[in-house]
Formats: C-alpha cells, structure tokens, sequence
C-alpha cells in the first residue's frame, strides 16, 4: 500500500494520470486502495486474481480468474472494468484462445504483449500497435507494450523501452531516445508500466538469491522513482482508456457498438 501510495504521489506531483492494473487478491485485501486509485482519477483495470501465469491455466481456470477479478473490482468502484493485462505479460501463441475468454468475461481490452524476444513471453511477430482481434464472442482491442525499432548490420532490432527492469536497468539515456523516436518518428504513444514495488526501496534484501536474480528485481529501485517523475513531466501520462479515445478511436468505435453503448 505504501509503494502504490507513493506511485499515487507522483502521478499527482506531475499532474498526469494512469491505468492501475490491479490484482484481485490485493483488491480484496485493500479494498480502500482501490477506491482511492479510482478517487484520484487513475483507470481501474484487472490483473488477474492471484498472478497466475495464464499460459499455465487452461480455459475455465482462467475465465473463472478473470471473471472473478472484473466482478470484486466493479463492486468496489461502481464502474465497468475494461481491460485486462496477464502476469508477466503471459497471453502469447501458447494460448490464443485466452483473448476469446477475455471477450466472454466482459473485457473489450487486453494489454498484455509485449513484442519482444522474452524467455517467458516471446512475441516476435506481433504488431507494435494497437489491433483489433475478432474473437467468437466479439471483438477485442490488443495494446502492445512500447517497443523501438533500429536497425543493425541489415537487420530490425526491437528494444525494450516500456517500463519495469528495463527502466531500472537500461540507461536513461536510451529509454528517453527510444520513447522520443516512437512519439516523433513512428506518430504514435507509448504504452510503458512499472510495478509499485519497484519504487519501494525498503524492500527486504533475502539471501541466498543469486546475484543474477538479485540484480534483476533490486536493481535501480533507488532510481525509479525519480526516473518516473521526469518521465511523466517530459512525455506526459493518460490512462489506457483515454489513450485509445484520443489516438485510436475507430478501434475504440468498434468496441464500443460491439457492447451496445
């Protein structure tokens, strides 16, 4: 709660406004975080239940999980949840069908590719901008990740700039040109993400992790936060929802007179 707080802070610091994709099993626990996420003018979308890998759920599994956590937070807020992004990013060739379960469950969004070479979620061939996937229970609009694309020795590379390790990690440098080419050269936003914990510094450090493992999830905690805050006041920051209206509103049209509003 401490960390989603101080992400809150410099949302609000920045003026500027998100989508908090939140798991069920925190909504239930901290029902009041939620409320407050939606108070100060933040998206409210769905983690999944307890971050269970989806490609490891068959259907009923994951439309139960789904389905369960869109209902608890629409309890709480009193508002329709669209969207849906999978633990670490896990909606990939391995199970299409999960786009399908989406749609049945009520979600006109996913936003959970990220098209890179990744060991636990390779999604290579995948476009790099918003698409629309007809599925048997309608349409549903697919919100990939930013990537940069370069070229290297005859060949496009794609680069990781949206968010997370890769903020952490990546020099800052390389993240601010990759999101500035995207916006100025390609014409078009980046969707980037970050992890509450990863701006909480008084994380306990346990041993016996590896240092691989260690500097992976500890790595430029210190940083993040004041990485986000020049971030959001050099690029600026909407929610998904907004986003989508503003730039892509013919795949927003279609979602919209496919649920009947």
């Amino acid at each position: 709660e401490l960390s989603t707080h101080s992400v809150l802070d410099i949302f609000d610091q920045t003026g500027k406004k998100g989508t908090f994709f939140i798991l069920g099993s925190v909504a239930r626990r901290c029902p009041d975080l939620v409320r407050e996420i939606q108070r100060r003018g933040h998206e409210i979308a769905s983690h999944g239940y307890g971050h269970q890998i989806a490609y490891l759920q068959n259907k009923r599994q994951f439309f139960r999980d789904v389905r369960r956590t869109k209902c608890l937070l629409e309890d709480l807020t009193g508002q329709a949840v669209v969207g849906y992004r999978a633990p670490n990013f896990s909606i990939t060739e391995r199970n299409p069908w999960a786009h399908e379960e989406l749609r049945r469950a009520g979600y006109r969004y996913d936003s959970s590719v990220y098209p890179i070479w990744h060991p636990r979620y390779a999604n290579l061939a995948t476009s790099l901008t918003p698409y629309l996937i007809n599925t048997n229970q309608g349409p549903l609009v697919e919100i990939p990740l930013a990537v940069r694309r370069e070229k290297f020795m005859g060949f496009t590379l794609r680069i990781p700039v949206a968010g997370g390790a890769y903020w952490r990690l990546f020099p800052p440098v390389l993240i601010e040109l990759g999101l500035r080419r995207i916006r100025s050269e390609e014409k078009r936003p980046a969707c980037c993400y970050l992890h509450p914990w990863e701006v909480d510094i008084g994380q306990p450090k346990l041993p016996g992790i590896g240092s691989i493992t260690w500097f992976r999830h500890f790595g430029g905690t210190t940083s993040l936060a004041r990485r986000l805050q020049v971030y959001l006041a050099r690029f600026g920051s909407v929610s998904i929802h907004d986003m989508m209206q503003l730039h892509y509103p013919e795949l927003w049209d279609v979602l919209a007179d496919s649920a009947g509003h």
